[in-house]
């Protein structure tokens, strides 16, 4: 079997704050590089261009990829949504099947979207039983006749 020649791969990266992954699909404004990386190079270098360009355009607080969903998609070849992109194991398949395609210089979808860390996630557990209580606290009973609506707000 012909050993597979290496290509040079373009990265479009998207890349999506917690603030924008909030919006409306259609009000969220992404934040955009690229780059070129061999097909011969190890996960964890392009792990850190991702990181490099996350912090350029993010300027997330603390820069953790495990803090970020990473997803990819080829034209042609995989569609949208796409398969995540977060192990060795997931290149791995990427590179496969960009090697696999006919195009010599093949370009990779890249969306990115930062999580919430575990810090956020406790605070909105706080916020929800805070809310929780806050509701249990002010029960409204509605009282219907023939002729009026009362409410009875009960402390």
């Amino acid at each position: 079997m012909p050993e597979l020649q290496s290509k040079t791969i373009t990265y479009l990266l998207s890349m999506l704050s917690i603030e924008e992954a909030k919006k409306a699909a259609s009000k969220r404004t992404p934040e955009t590089a690229e780059f070129e990386l061999s097909s011969d190079e190890p996960w964890d270098t392009v792990k850190a261009q991702f990181l490099v360009k996350i912090d350029a355009k993010l300027s997330p607080g603390n820069l953790n990829f495990d803090d970020s969903r990473v997803m990819y998609f080829i034209a042609r070849l995989l569609p949208k949504p796409g398969m995540q992109l977060s192990t060795p194991e997931n290149y791995a398949s990427l590179i496969k099947c960009v090697i696999s395609a006919s195009n010599q210089n093949p370009i990779v979808n890249i969306t990115i979207e930062q999580k919430k860390n575990g810090k956020d996630k406790e605070n909105k557990v706080e916020a929800d039983r805070d809310e929780a209580q806050a509701a249990s606290k002010s029960k409204k009973v509605f009282t219907l006749d023939a002729h009026s609506v009362d409410t009875v707000t009960l402390g």
